[in-house]
């Protein structure tokens, strides 16, 4: 055992049983066997990480035996080093144990999972699903089961609601029909693999259905370690009462304190940051009615990677507005902000590529006025039509000089007053004279 773990195993059996003189029997026994559990989970996690390959079970049973009894526990891990005679875990047995060893190509991944998703259950069987998350899912199944139908996929999927694990569990659970089943293993071309509009919550669902054993003891793991932690905390007189919901049992480590120093549980903090990340705001004020504030390093703990940078630039963009910079202009529908070239008509956003027109602040409008409605434009245009088509009922264009006229009085025989030509008022033709009203279908009058 190293210097650090015996000192933090020795503060904590020292303040326990500091406690217990002056508890009765009853109260004694509970701690003396609380400061026994620590005490064997403690020499258990440094075996686990000492001989990664030993057999668990041999490892528990030597916590067990070494309590009380810490010389002959370093001596028992030194002659076991240098003889290297610790029992091993058989080729390809399954390890079953909540503690070490089933997370350590995982462990990084799964607390990151557990972090974001607390009740995976329950979040992945009522997240809105849409049609790319369903596609993915299909093509998933398509790879995973290849000797089974699309159709068959298809329905399963849509009987589960898109829900993967229940599509995985009712495709394993249910023997297949003949009728389900493909006469050849379906082939790579037939999956698609590649997707434009990825949903990034079917990838953690993928996750959580790869590594359900070893997330669910992860969240083990954590909860017995809570578990020790509070019942401490309660014997040390250590808990805190949140000042939002008066939960009275909450940890140190799992408060959350304003710059005023106002308490509350972590749960009540999430549902603050939810709500102001909901309302656009880059701000974190306390529940109470004080002046302060909550810091952004207990923000970014309940906030995903991807939820903190987007609260980081919303808070870069406000930064760069209020210095007001000349010719500096903003998308009104997300933080890009650029100086474009006076000239320029349209504000064209690099980032989501909206089209702004630079005298209204608005969607580009071309051909419509800046303050015209659609219903006025509309309007407008129908009036231009109607005007027009009144105009070419009664103006004449001289097809030779193209000078307009109209007809007041007389025949349907007209002179140009510009250069003279002879034109037909009904059908606008260049014409000789008055034989073109003689048999014809345009009359004189």
């Amino acid at each position: 055992m190293d210097d650090e773990g015996v000192l933090i195993r020795d503060n904590v059996l020292d303040e326990l049983e500091n406690l217990i003189g002056v508890m009765t029997n009853n109260e004694t026994e509970d701690v003396e066997s609380f400061v026994h559990d620590i005490e064997i989970n403690t020499k258990f996690q440094l075996l686990s990480g000492i001989f990664p390959d030993a057999d668990f079970e041999y490892l528990k049973q030597k916590s067990i035996e070494f309590v009380g009894k810490d010389q002959e526990f370093e001596n028992f891990v030194s002659n076991s080093l240098v003889n290297d005679d610790i029992p091993k875990n058989e080729p390809n047995v399954v390890e079953e144990i909540s503690l070490i060893k089933s997370l350590e190509k995982v462990q990084y991944s799964c607390e990151a999972f557990v972090k974001r998703f607390k009740d995976p259950f329950e979040y992945f069987m009522n997240y809105s699903k849409g049609a790319d998350y369903q596609q993915q899912l299909v093509e998933y199944l398509k790879d995973r089961y290849r000797d089974i139908t699309t159709e068959r996929i298809q329905e399963i999927a849509v009987s589960c609601n898109y829900n993967l694990l229940q599509s995985i569990n009712c495709l394993e659970d249910i023997p297949p029909d003949p009728s389900h089943l493909n006469d050849t293993p379906r082939k790579d071309e037939e999956i698609i693999k590649d997707f434009t509009n990825s949903d990034d919550n079917f990838q953690h669902e993928v996750f959580f259905v790869e590594h359900k054993e070893e997330i669910l003891d992860y969240m083990k793991l954590k909860q017995d370690e809570k578990d020790y932690a509070l019942e401490k905390a309660k014997i040390l007189n250590e808990l805190l009462e949140c000042e939002c919901c008066y939960d009275s049992e909450v940890l140190a480590e799992d408060a959350v304190t304003c710059t005023e120093g106002h308490i509350f549980c972590i749960e009540c903090f999430q549902r603050s940051v939810d709500v102001i990340m909901g309302d656009a705001k880059v701000e974190f004020p306390c529940f109470q009615e004080c002046s302060g504030k909550f810091p952004m390093t207990a923000v970014k703990n309940v906030l995903s990677v991807k939820a903190y940078n987007k609260l980081v630039s919303r808070i870069q963009y406000r930064e760069v507005k209020a210095a007001d910079i000349p010719g500096m202009e903003f998308c009104p529908y997300c933080d890009y902000g650029v100086i474009p070239a006076a000239a320029d008509e349209i504000f064209k956003c690099q980032k989501c590529l909206a089209e702004i027109c630079r005298k209204c602040n608005k969607d580009y409008h071309h051909p419509r006025k800046c303050h015209e409605s659609e219903e006025e434009y509309r309007a407008t245009q129908e009036r231009i039509k109607s005007e027009e088509n009144l105009t070419y009922q009664v103006v004449r264009i001289c097809k030779q000089c193209n000078t307009e006229f109209i007809k007041d009085s007389g025949c349907n025989k007209m002179t140009c007053g510009s250069c003279g030509a002879f034109m037909c008022y009904i059908c606008r033709e260049i014409i000789s004279g008055y034989d073109h009203f003689k048999g014809g279908s345009c009359s004189l009058h």
